[in-house]
């Protein structure tokens, strides 16, 4: 009986090894789909902004602000 289970762990490593080789593969081939492997345009400057959108400038609260009991 002791020959019988190394057998069947003979099978099931050989069936693990290739699951695991089709799923590497298979990876593989999807990682070499990406656009970005072939796209040989340049990137687009990414440029910081001058000034923030809206009013054109940005306040930022006082102290007083905050105080909702002023001191007299």
């Amino acid at each position: 009986i002791f020959d019988e289970w190394i057998f069947i762990t003979v099978v099931l490593d050989r069936l693990f090894l290739l699951i695991f080789s089709v799923l590497n593969v298979g990876t593989f081939l999807i990682l070499l789909e990406v656009p970005s492997l072939y796209d040989t345009r340049w990137p687009i400057n990414i440029t910081q902004a001058i000034k923030p959108y809206g009013r054109g400038s940005f306040i930022l609260p006082t102290t007083d602000f905050f105080n909702i009991f002023p001191n007299k």
